[in-house]
């Protein structure tokens, strides 16, 4: 939908999913955690203000797992928030077990976060704005939730919802369930570029 005005009207296009390079473990008990995640750089592209934000609003705890210039933008529009600066693979998964959902708030269009297929693979609800590519893996209100950018006050409806439970509780067994039903593995990744070139040889023939 973003490429195809700057292409040739007959420009044939070809989706390849990227590889997730996860291992399958018990899913999060998320019913037991109640701090909402976010993963990656603090820039003004995703702007994790927002989210620093919207958790104070609905008064919900928050960490950041990342570093950047926005940090002390962060502290600033909630002072409860954790930051935890960058940290190792390891300690990002263990973050993720101790979290509620996943929630990113970027401005900028994001082809495919892998943030987002780590949080599934855990089984953790993911909460993504609807100007995001990655609303692609999030069925809305089934594997978790895609906030309308536009509508003042979304985000923080979904989060109200998120204190919920039960509503987490099926977000994320659901989202656990459809990752594993058909996981983007990197066998799949490379059968998608193989096709592409396949296709692109024989239509030169």
């Amino acid at each position: 939908e973003i490429m195809r005005p700057y292409l040739a009207p007959d420009a044939k296009l070809h989706l390849v999913l990227n590889a997730a390079d996860v291992g399958k473990s018990d899913p999060v008990d998320v019913a037991t955690n109640q701090s909402l995640l976010f993963v990656g750089k603090l820039d003004p592209q995703k702007d994790p203000v927002r989210l620093a934000q919207a958790a104070r609003t609905v008064d919900m705890p928050v960490t950041f797992v990342g570093g950047g210039p926005l940090r002390r933008d962060v502290e600033a529009a909630n002072p409860g928030a954790r930051i935890t600066g960058w940290v190792t693979p390891v300690e990002v998964q263990a973050e993720q077990r101790r979290a509620r959902a996943l929630v990113m708030t970027s401005r900028w269009y994001e082809a495919a976060p892998l943030v987002i297929f780590d949080a599934l693979a855990a089984g953790l609800p993911v909460v993504v704005p609807d100007t995001c590519a990655g609303r692609e893996f999030v069925a809305d209100g089934e594997t978790g939730f895609i906030y309308r950018t536009s509508e003042k006050g979304h985000l923080e409806q979904c989060l109200e919802r998120l204190k919920d439970s039960a509503i987490a509780t099926k977000l994320g067994a659901e989202a656990y369930r459809r990752f594993w039903q058909d996981p983007p593995t990197m066998g799949k990744h490379i059968a998608g570029i193989l096709r592409v070139y396949e296709e692109m040889l024989s239509a030169k023939q």
